[in-house]
């Protein structure tokens, strides 16, 4: 999953804490794009598969408390 903005660290804190409490059979590393190597972002556009395309505006995506 790629998290663009500075601003989606409370989404991905939140993201990454419901993974952690699923059920799911496998893990699930949520990454920063602005925190991981320059390296690695090659590596990722070079073998990524699109799941769902983001939109621009996301501010609905978070509700506080």
């Amino acid at each position: 999953m790629v998290f663009a903005a500075p601003q989606q660290q409370m989404a991905i804190a939140d993201l990454k804490e419901a993974f952690d409490e699923s059920d799911l059979p496998f893990r699930v590393d949520l990454l920063a794009w602005y925190e991981i190597p320059e390296s690695f972002h090659h590596a990722i556009a070079a073998d990524h598969t699109l799941v769902q395309q983001g939109t621009r505006d996301r501010s609905d995506c978070h509700s506080p408390g």
